[in-house]
């Protein structure tokens, strides 16, 4: 593993085949290292702490302030690849905020092709390849971290999942908060208290939201007009669901559809007579 050059200082990317072990460092600076064990083992020394194992098929991220080596055991043929960068004193960059100082997971297809695009670009210093490769390591962090559980609200409930798929099934017709608990295996009283404290919102505010964004998604995405998008989303009339997608979108039907979303040609008579807003 190398540093990138003084010019460039960023993220760099690279990959090593040790056949009978061997070191890496100490860096003696504050880096981010993001080491993949395709084969072999690796032992860990940051800052002074414990040291720390890594197997083959695990991912580990390691945020050292002042110490960082690698020691790969002789007698062992380790493969390993790395995203690197230089830990600026202050604010984290995007990609590794939230991480702790040590973190490790098992290596997903994601990381690995990640890195693997990284690898492919080489060390040219053309600004587009810069840019692109510091792209690419934000979001070699951002994949590890994802797949680490950091930073992102914890999976909801079996009983939230099951009245959520519920009303994906059923948002066009009948869906009470009776319908939703029975679909769940949970009083009402219980599925509002969970919906609460896993999602921010009651579960018949979730049907109504759900039933907005399909609607505004065929607002966007159709000709058709207002009343029928309606019909297909579970509301009663056009007016009702207007109000709704103002509410939530922050702008009218036919604000939505004049800037974001679809163009009627006006050489189709016979639909621009049927979009009505």
């Amino acid at each position: 593993m190398t540093n990138p050059p003084a010019a460039s200082i960023g993220y760099s990317f690279g990959s090593m085949l040790y056949p009978n072990g061997g070191f890496y460092g100490p860096l003696k600076t504050a880096y981010a290292t993001l080491l993949v064990l395709h084969d072999g083992e690796a032992l860990i020394d940051m800052d002074g702490g414990e040291r720390q194992r890594l197997v083959a098929g695990q991912a580990g991220c390691y945020l050292s302030l002042r110490d960082f080596g690698i020691h790969y055991p002789r007698g062992r043929s380790t493969r390993v690849s790395w995203c690197e960068t230089p830990l600026p004193a202050g604010k984290r960059p995007p990609g590794l905020a939230g991480l702790p100082p040590a973190s490790v997971t098992a290596l997903t297809e994601r990381l690995e092709r990640l890195i693997g695009f990284g690898i492919d670009l080489g060390f040219g210093e053309a600004t587009l390849t810069n840019h692109l490769r510091n792209a690419l390591g934000e979001a070699a962090f951002c994949a590890h971290a994802l797949e680490a559980g950091f930073g992102e609200k914890p999976m909801p409930s079996a009983a939230v999942l099951k009245a959520r798929s519920h009303a994906e099934q059923h948002y066009v017709g009948p869906c009470e908060l009776a319908d939703l608990a029975a679909a769940a295996g949970v009083t009402p009283e219980y599925l509002v208290t969970a919906f609460r404290r896993q999602l921010g919102l009651t579960p018949m505010r979730y049907v109504w939201e759900l039933r907005t964004r399909k609607a505004i998604d065929l607002v966007q995405r159709s000709s058709l007009g207002l009343a029928e998008i309606a019909e297909q989303c579970g509301y009663k009339s056009a007016y009702h669901l207007s109000r709704a997608i103002k509410e939530l979108a922050g702008q009218s039907p036919r604000e939505l559809r004049k800037t974001r979303g679809f163009l009627q040609s006006t050489l189709d008579s016979g639909l621009a007579e049927d979009v009505q807003f």
